[in-house]
């Protein structure tokens, strides 16, 4: 009876978990691939971005236990401010990642950091989506030409440390609701 029993809790645990395709989150496997699919990628950042396991791709880090994806660091590894010549600028231009930000990544919501910086979003509006990053600790999306007005929606991310945000095209007044991050590091 006891070997029935245990036979019975080892089906239903393993039954229960989420679907992990080789240390990577199926959900979360298909959030990156769908937002790699709305990127420009000419410096090829994201061309280790497939086979089953995304815990092994560039700029994706996963938790160690769970093997939820915890940051997506993909800044621009070329600095803007290094541009003596013409080569070097292009360096910078040519490892520009572009495009739109699905909103697919709110399927990693174990996400702690997400550094997109270096990029060019041509001047367009940072997603209101990014404000639902429950866990988010570390958001840069400097020198990636956001522009407009920055969402009051980021106020929602309670667990902020580190907001970078320089280098852009805001216009307007930093929205009220950024003043309800009382973890943010001065």
């Amino acid at each position: 009876m006891k070997l029935l029993l245990s036979v019975l809790w080892f089906l239903v645990t393993i039954t229960s978990i989420p679907t992990i395709a080789i240390g990577c989150f199926k959900v979360e496997r298909d959030a990156l691939i769908t937002f790699k699919a709305g990127l420009k990628d000419p410096g090829h950042l994201l061309s280790s971005w497939h086979g089953p396991n995304c815990c092994n791709w560039t700029g994706v880090i996963c938790d160690n236990i769970t093997e939820h994806v915890v940051t997506l660091n993909l800044r621009n590894l070329y600095d803007p401010y290094d541009c003596d010549d013409q080569d070097s600028c292009s360096d910078w231009d040519s490892h520009e990642l572009s495009g739109e930000i699905s909103p697919a990544l709110l399927s990693l919501r174990h996400l702690t950091h997400l550094d997109i910086s270096g990029h060019d979003f041509s001047n367009s509006t940072i997603p209101k989506f990014i404000g639902s990053f429950q866990n988010l600790v570390y958001l840069n999306l400097s020198l990636s030409w956001f522009g407009g007005v920055i969402p009051h929606e980021l106020g929602n991310l309670s667990r902020l440390q580190i907001l970078d945000l320089s280098e852009s095209n805001f216009t307007g007044l930093l929205p009220p609701q950024l003043g309800n991050l009382s973890d943010l590091w001065s």
